[in-house]
């Protein structure tokens, strides 16, 4: 029940309409706690969390800079990717 000013409305919702609510918001919330993570990492994201954000296995990442698609950088003695680069290829995923 909705209630707006003096009038009430009935708001009838499909279970598969709030499961994708819920799951884009979860998803929205993630990708905002990843953000927040890596500016505490000088920027990068590292080979871990790219794998858990893209859904991919290392070796994909192995392949994927090879190719030169997706390349990690050595900064202060570790290896990570740009967050600008890992975002751009998860937006075209979210998009397929």
């Amino acid at each position: 029940m909705i209630a707006n000013g003096s009038t009430s409305q009935l708001l009838l919702v499909s279970i598969n309409d709030l499961k994708e609510v819920c799951s884009y918001l979860y998803n929205e919330e993630r990708i905002r706690q990843e953000k927040l993570k890596e500016q505490e990492n000088d920027g990068l994201i590292t080979t871990k969390e790219v794998m858990k954000l893209l859904h991919v296995s290392e070796a994909t990442l192995g392949r994927w800079k090879r190719k030169g698609y997706l390349c990690p950088e050595k900064k202060g003695g570790r290896n990570g990717y740009h967050h600008e680069d890992v975002y751009e290829i998860l937006g075209k995923k979210k998009k397929s």
